[in-house]
């Protein structure tokens, strides 16, 4: 029966994926003004694949300071890729499009090979203006001492 205990970890790595990328959305700046005082209700989706958290909104503002902590579990290093998005909030009507912007976590992986987490500044595409900055930690399970 001892052969049993060794499918387990293959199972459970399965699951939990790869590895894990921690990110922080730390602020936006200049986000394209959507009231008639040049404000914003802004509020931060970020995605990869099924696995989604959102933000809370801030109001009027078009640089919002969210500080806004999430983490994903890595299936698989060259397919995954992290999305954010920026809306804004609206009570009447459905929310506008503020920006998006997506990092392969290969890329992730590229550029913070060994040096620990990093902040960087994504700039928002599909809007005029519009920049987010991210603090992102990509850690990557150790397959040995998953055995």
């Amino acid at each position: 029966m001892h052969h049993l205990l060794y499918a387990f970890p293959a199972r459970s790595l399965k699951t939990s994926g790869i590895g894990r990328l921690l990110v922080t959305i730390l602020e936006a700046t200049e986000l394209k003004p959507c009231k008639p005082n040049g404000k914003s209700n802004p509020y931060c989706e970020v995605t990869m694949g099924a696995q989604c958290f959102t933000s809370r909104t801030i109001n009027d503002t078009i640089n919002p300071k969210w500080n806004f902590n999430c983490q994903f579990f890595i299936k698989d290093l060259y397919q995954d890729v992290l999305c954010v998005t920026i809306f804004k909030r609206d009570q009447f009507s459905p929310d506008d499009f503020l920006g998006r912007t997506e990092v392969p976590v290969a890329t992730i992986k590229k550029e913070l090979e060994n040096k620990g987490a990093a902040t960087r500044r994504l700039l928002l595409h599909e809007v005029p203006t519009g920049e987010v900055w991210v603090r992102l930690d990509l850690q990557l399970f150790d397959q040995k001492s998953l055995k």
